[in-house]
């Protein structure tokens, strides 16, 4: 199991609250007009940072994570093929600063579950 984790920094003129409102319900529903988000991701999250940072901590500086799981890359690549693929990355420029997006594909190792 594969997830794309991408690290998202809002657009200078977006407060975090029109970015958080941009990216629920205008830019999630763009991705899942993709027919192959539907046929092989097994989830899609979106995370929005909270502003809250334990004391001693230094805050991360970004205003989302999207994580997105897959079987392989052969899956997300089908995903990547897919009807309005571009349409949907296109759209981050909508509402992110995307000179400041990373990109993280990993695996996870449980190491505990409840």
């Amino acid at each position: 199991m594969y997830k794309w984790n991408e690290f998202l920094t809002r657009r200078a003129d977006f407060t975090p609250e029109q970015f958080s409102e941009y990216w629920t319900n205008v830019h999630a529903p763009l991705v899942m007009s993709v027919p192959g988000v539907r046929k092989h991701a097994i989830r899609y999250v979106q995370q929005h940072n909270t502003g809250l940072v334990p004391e001693g901590v230094p805050a991360a500086p970004y205003d989302g994570v999207v994580e997105v799981w897959f079987e392989s890359m052969e899956t997300f690549q089908a995903i990547a093929d897919s009807e309005n693929w571009d349409a949907a990355l296109k759209d981050v420029d909508n509402f992110a600063d995307t000179s400041k997006t990373v990109v993280l594909i990993t695996t996870e190792e449980v190491v505990y579950e409840q």
